[in-house]
């Protein structure tokens, strides 16, 4: 008998768990949802319904790093009649056979360099505990996180949609020259 007590208790205290854990991922989705009505230009201007949209791009060179490879495009979405009135570029890793985009658009692209300049100059020094993490984030899904390894070396994390990469530090640089570059030609 006290077997079957314990047996239904503990299946009892089971469901409650599940169904916390049920609800818990239920609200989590609902707040993502609630935050990703934000859309770049780019995006917006490249889901429009019932107009011939035209995309031009430039590829841009690919960066091996740890992980993957990273590229800048140059992008000019518009219609026929207005080509190329919205400008940014596509930031994309690609990870294997899978592949995460983020959009930026022109107006965003000197805040993303900045952000990214500051993250390159972060140390140990920026907090007096153990451990950092230094993160950009744009509107189009572009993070960039530099921290620190349990060792005190410094590493990054660079995520375009759902899919990482894992450049040294020093190759973000390459980041910057391409965003420069583009910005400057676009």
């Amino acid at each position: 008998m006290a077997d079957y007590i314990s047996k239904y208790f503990l299946n009892k205290e089971l469901k409650v768990f599940y169904k916390f854990m049920y609800m818990s991922l239920l609200a989590f989705g609902l707040v993502n949802i609630a935050y990703s009505d934000e859309v770049t230009e780019l995006e917006e201007f490249s889901s429009k319904t019932g107009v011939v949209t035209l995309v031009e791009y430039t590829s841009g060179k690919k960066h091996s790093v740890l992980g993957g490879h990273f590229e800048v495009q140059k992008r000019k979405v518009g219609s026929v009649s207005r080509p190329g009135s919205v400008k940014g570029v596509q930031v994309i890793v690609k990870r294997g056979q899978y592949t995460g985009s983020a959009f930026i658009d022109l107006e965003e692209i000197d805040g993303l360099i900045e952000g990214i300049e500051y993250i390159l100059t972060v140390t140990k020094e920026v907090t007096d505990l153990e451990n950092f993490e230094a993160k950009f984030s744009t509107v189009g899904g572009l993070n960039i996180t530099v921290f620190n390894s349990s060792d005190g070396s410094l590493s990054s994390s660079l995520q375009a949609g759902s899919y990482n990469v894992f450049p040294e530090v020093s190759e973000l640089s390459l980041l910057l020259e391409d965003l420069r570059s583009a910005k400057d030609t676009l």
